[in-house]
């Protein structure tokens, strides 16, 4: 998987101006967050640019993906899914390691929204055994 461009990182902040930017890893990222406004005060939502993500899991929150550009490949659990923009969005429950990337040419945005809202103490790793 090749990193999300300096370009592609300067069109994120360009078009969300006021939102703070996350890059995994920070050198070279491999996936691009936006940390949208929280509206609500139990969830909250971010835009992802996803080339691939770490397989990870949260003990406590709900992540809801909504593929806004591109196609994502998407691990959850024991299936594997490729979603698109139009698609209804997909749920992945507490417990359940998951991992993304993209598939094709075009980067993956993906809103995801969290319930209870994300927080770094509820993201866990795992080995990255089967995200090649």
């Amino acid at each position: 998987m090749k990193p999300i461009s300096s370009e592609e990182i300067e069109s994120l902040r360009k078009e969300y101006p006021d939102c703070p930017l996350i890059l995994l890893p920070e050198k070279d990222p491999l996936e691009v967050i936006v940390e949208l406004p929280q509206v609500l005060p139990h969830q909250k939502s971010a835009i992802a640019l996803i080339s691939k993500s770490a397989p990870h899991h949260h003990e406590e929150t709900i992540e809801v993906y909504e593929v806004l550009q591109g196609t994502l490949f998407l691990e959850s659990g024991d299936g594997e899914y490729f979603l698109k923009p139009g698609d209804s969005p997909f749920i992945i429950y507490p417990k359940i390691v998951h991992w993304a990337r993209t598939e094709g040419e075009i980067l993956a945005k993906v809103r995801v929204t969290s319930c209870p809202p994300w927080r770094s103490t509820d993201h866990h790793l795992e080995l990255d055994i089967h995200a090649s």
